[in-house]
């Protein structure tokens, strides 16, 4: 569903907050982005998809942020850096969802409901080389909360380079996609590669029900 500024702003003020260590600390914040909104009116639903983000609503926010869509859902949110244990960082909206990811590839997640509970696979230096084949494995919860595990084979095969917009802004990247079956199910992930190790964009599997997740990188590192 698309929205229009007013609803979309105050989706990022929603994320900023869940990000910020108290609720004192996340007054001014809500303060100033509240005499922003004033006056835009009310949100209305539009045509299907994303909002459109513009780097002018991007600017006001200083922490690294995916946004997440799952199309079949119509779910759209974004995330901000959470927590990290070792290599793994845990990523969370403003509505208590997590993503936990390893170099950018989802290994868990959870508040989605048919969630991850672990995952395994390349890294992202083997998905890059664009090349070979390998094993993937998802765990899942039954109805009867027992462990469910889904095994696949996969191919990689690089797509060659392209350019992107992600908000406004040209990227250069390799599009890698990876090619995966097993248990009566077929899916392919997808990622768009920038600068031989950042993940700008990808296309990644929660379940073979709903299909992939779409992660957009759309601001990269912590801003003064």
């Amino acid at each position: 569903m698309m929205f229009k500024k007013a609803f979309l702003l105050t989706g990022l003020l929603a994320l900023a907050l869940a990000g910020c260590g108290s609720e004192k600390d996340a007054a001014p914040v809500a303060k100033t982005v509240g005499a922003a909104l004033k006056g835009l009116g009310k949100p209305k639903a539009a045509a299907a998809g994303a909002p459109a983000l513009t780097q002018a609503a991007l600017a006001q926010y200083k922490t690294p942020m995916i946004m997440v869509e799952i199309p079949t859902m119509q779910l759209f949110t974004f995330v901000v850096p959470y927590g990290q244990n070792g290599s793994i960082e845990t990523w969370a909206s403003a509505d208590k969802k997590t993503l936990a990811f390893r170099d950018g590839l989802v290994v868990g997640t959870r508040g989605f409901g048919a969630d991850i509970m672990q995952a395994s696979g390349p890294s992202l230096a083997q998905i890059a080389a664009g090349q070979g084949q390998h094993k993937r494995i998802y765990v899942y919860l039954d109805g009867a909360d027992q462990s469910q595990r889904y095994e696949f084979d996969c191919v990689l095969q690089d797509r060659g380079r392209s350019n992107i917009t992600v908000v406004e802004r040209q990227h250069t990247v390799r599009h890698i996609a990876e090619s995966c079956t097993g248990k009566g199910a077929e899916f392919t992930n997808e990622y768009w590669i920038e600068n031989g190790n950042f993940l700008r964009k990808s296309n990644q599997l929660i379940n073979t029900s709903w299909g992939p997740m779409v992660l957009t990188r759309v601001i990269d590192n912590a801003r003064t």
